[in-house]
């Protein structure tokens, strides 16, 4: 199957500018942790990263409208 040459480049330009914008968004974040000590205290609830677990196995739920929290909570507390 013959991709289109659009597609093509245009998946090779979000690509490069992934690539190229990696570095200037890691910056960014290490900058504002100096700026704002309070910024790295919060990076593993940032990106998900629980050491601490608390020795049961854990669910993770994800909702995002009021509707789909509403629907989500009967699994919650159960």
């Amino acid at each position: 199957m013959r991709k289109d040459p659009i597609e093509w480049l245009l998946r090779g330009l979000y690509s490069a500018l992934l690539y190229l914008l990696l570095p200037v968004t890691v910056y960014h974040l290490v900058w504002r942790g100096f700026r704002v000590r309070e910024y790295f205290n919060r990076w593993n609830e940032r990106y998900a990263s629980y050491t601490h677990a608390c020795g049961r196995p854990r669910v993770w739920v994800h909702a995002v409208s009021v509707g789909e929290v509403n629907a989500a909570a009967p699994l919650v507390n159960a």
